[in-house]
């Protein structure tokens, strides 16, 4: 994908080639399972993807530029899709943690940052061009062959100089290739992962942070993190999944810190309770959206016990899980316990897990 972005560069200017370097497992990924067993989930990956590509160039954000109503608006008229799957997918993303949208309605989508690949277009080109003389290597060779020993040699000399020009040029443009960091900068700090090893964070990227997160003091809270992930060992990232955390965890410190600046917090912006009514319908939304009706109406005589166990405690608000304690005696399972919500092909699993005994009835469900 190609932008208008400059790369400086000795003699001329260079613009500067972005792609997304997405793994071989990368669908396979539970959020992409997840969102691909949406009722549009397919064209909700079309679109994430899509926004991956319009943010890489743009340290991951997309900003709203205010032609259009929405940010949903604008995003449907640049991919040509349909508003309500847009808004379906931003609504997903979301409530899984996958994007943030900011007070101006720019949105942040912090996996891009993580897949991201580039190059100046000086060395592509020395890349492509330094492919075209090999082959031209190759073919100077089976010419010269047939030539004569001399007019082979001739030819060879003549590849191997343009091959030393190119290789010369290309050292001499490393520079422009942007690695990530400096290899004799010691690390700021090591975050723990999974795998025991470390994600080691470099100054560079604490002056990245700094610009998007301005009123959060990175270095402390990269502390807290350190001691969060050693003391919660099962709890701890991937290397993919790490600099999501890391912005995830940025992202909500500077929501707080506004919100406190502005002389509120995020529990005062309600001041009127909902009813019981609202809460239980904004619940069984959330439901309706990671159970299909079939399962809901075959387990409606065990609805809450369904709930606690397919719908992972992390996606609820307090309110709703204090709603659920309340009037049904229950919370969900927090995510890494709950289980996949059913499907007809384990239908089995869940009647023995529930206690059912099949009938013919059905009932409206809630």
């Amino acid at each position: 994908m190609e932008t208008g972005k400059e790369c400086t560069m000795p003699k001329e200017n260079s613009k500067r080639y972005y792609w997304l370097k997405l793994p071989k497992s990368y669908f396979s990924h539970l959020e992409q399972k997840k969102m691909r067993r949406q009722e549009h989930g397919k064209d909700m990956q079309i679109v994430y993807l899509r926004m991956m590509l319009l943010s890489i160039d743009k340290n991951g954000y997309i900003y709203y530029q205010g032609v259009y109503d929405s940010l949903e608006e604008e995003l449907a008229e640049e991919f040509d899709e349909p508003v309500e799957i847009v808004s379906e997918t931003l609504e997903y993303l979301k409530e899984n943690n996958m994007i943030a949208i900011d007070e101006n309605s720019d949105c942040f989508v912090p996996e891009s940052l993580e897949l991201i690949g580039s190059e100046c277009s000086s060395a592509e080109r020395v890349r492509r061009h330094r492919g075209s003389l090999k082959a031209l290597h190759c073919n100077t060779d089976v010419t010269g062959g047939n030539a004569g020993v001399t007019g082979s040699n001739t030819g060879v000399t003549s590849c191997n100089v343009e091959i030393e020009k190119e290789r010369e040029l290309e050292r001499k443009n490393t520079f422009c290739s942007e690695p990530e960091n400096p290899p004799s900068e010691p690390p700021l700090i090591s975050l723990p992962l999974n795998d025991k090893t470390y994600h080691e964070v470099f100054c560079d990227d604490v002056d990245g942070w700094k610009e998007l997160y301005p009123a959060v003091d990175i270095v402390q809270e990269l502390r807290k993190m350190k001691g969060w992930l050693d003391s919660n060992p099962t709890k701890r990232k991937t290397r993919r999944g790490i600099r999501r955390f890391i912005n995830s965890w940025l992202a909500r410190e500077q929501d707080r810190r506004h919100d406190a600046e502005g002389g509120r917090t995020r529990s005062e912006e309600i001041s009127i309770p909902k009813s019981k009514e609202e809460i239980e319908s904004e619940i069984y939304k959330i439901v309706h959206n990671l159970i299909s009706r079939e399962a809901l109406e075959r387990y409606r005589d065990k609805i809450h016990e369904l709930i606690r166990l397919c719908c992972p405690f992390e996606i609820f608000t307090q309110e709703q899980i204090d709603y659920m304690k309340r009037e049904w005696k229950m919370e969900p399972l927090h995510k890494e316990n709950s289980l996949i919500a059913p499907r007809e092909d384990i239908y089995y699993f869940f009647d023995d897990k529930l206690g059912i005994i099949k009938d013919d009835e059905t009932n409206n469900v809630p």
